[in-house]
C-alpha cells in the first residue's frame, strides 16, 4: 500500500534531530496528532486545532513554519555563530530537515480534505511553498548582523511578567526619514548605536525632553534602521 503524503511528512518530521524542538510548537503537535489519529472525527479535531493555531499566529502555514525554524536555537546555529567547524553529517541532516519543512509549507486544506475523503468544506488556511534551505542558509551567512534564535525575529523586545525576553510582534515600523527637526540630537543616537554594533566604544544614552518631542519614536526608528 502506497504511503500517503501526509504520513510520509509525519515520519520525516519524527526523524528531525537538529530542529527537534520545533516539533513542540502547536501547529506541529496538532499535525502529528492528526496523522496518528485513526478515526475521522479525531483527525478533524486535530486539523481544526492546527488551523486555529495558524490563525492565531499570522494566518499562514508557511509564515508559521519559517518563523519556527528561524527562531530555533539549535546546535547547528550555535556552532555556526561561534565559527566552529561542523561535521559533514550534521550539515547533511540540516539540509534534509529543511527540505522536510519546505515540503510542509506547501500543504493546503485540500490535502487534508482528500486524506479524510470528506465531501463538505473544512476551514482553509493560506500557504505557499518556501525554499527554507535557501532562506535559512542565507540568514546563516548574515548571522553576525541578525543574530539567531528569537533575537533574529524582531528589532524590538520587552520583558514579560515572568522576566522573559519576548519579541514585540506588532512593533512600530516608523523610520528615521519621517522625522522633522532634532537632526543633530538624533544623529548622536544613530552614531552611538552604530559604534556599539561595530564593537567600538559607545555610551549609555538617556533621552529627555517634553512629551511629543520624539524620544520613544527615535528609539523605535533607530532600532528599525539597524535591523533592516
Amino acid at each position: 500500500m502506497e504511503m500517503s503524503r501526509l504520513r510520509n511528512l509525519y515520519l520525516r518530521l519524527c526523524a528531525t534531530s537538529i530542529f527537534h524542538n520545533v516539533l513542540k510548537k502547536s501547529v506541529f503537535v496538532h499535525f502529528c496528532d492528526y496523522v496518528k489519529s485513526e478515526s475521522t472525527d479525531s483527525k478533524l479535531l486535530s486539523y481544526s486545532s492546527m488551523v486555529t493555531a495558524i490563525y492565531e499566529n499570522g494566518g499562514t502555514l508557511d509564515g508559521y513554519v519559517r518563523k519556527a525554524v528561524f527562531e530555533d536555537e539549535n546546535i547547528y546555529v550555535k556552532q555556526r555563530a561561534k565559527n566552529i567547524a561542523l561535521d559533514k553529517k550534521m550539515e547533511n541532516a540540516v539540509i534534509a530537515e529543511l527540505d522536510t519543512f519546505s515540503e510542509l509549507t506547501s500543504l493546503s486544506a485540500e490535502d487534508f480534505k482528500a486524506d479524510m475523503a470528506l465531501d463538505f468544506p473544512i476551514p482553509e488556511f493560506n500557504s505557499r511553498r518556501l525554499d527554507l534551505n535557501e532562506l535559512y542558509h542565507k540568514r546563516i551567512e548574515e548571522i553576525d548582523r541578525y543574530g539567531y534564535g528569537v533575537f533574529s525575529s524582531s528589532p524590538m523586545f520587552r520583558l514579560s511578567d515572568t522576566m522573559e525576553i519576548m519579541p514585540i510582534v506588532s512593533a512600530d515600523k516608523i523610520s528615521i526619514e519621517k522625522f522633522i527637526g532634532y537632526k543633530e540630537e538624533r544623529g548622536k543616537v544613530i552614531a552611538n548605536t552604530e559604534a556599539f554594533l561595530q564593537g567600538r566604544p559607545a555610551a549609555n544614552v538617556l533621552l529627555c525632553g517634553d512629551a511629543g518631542t520624539g524620544k520613544s519614536s527615535t528609539v523605535k526608528a533607530v532600532a528599525n534602521e539597524f535591523f533592516n
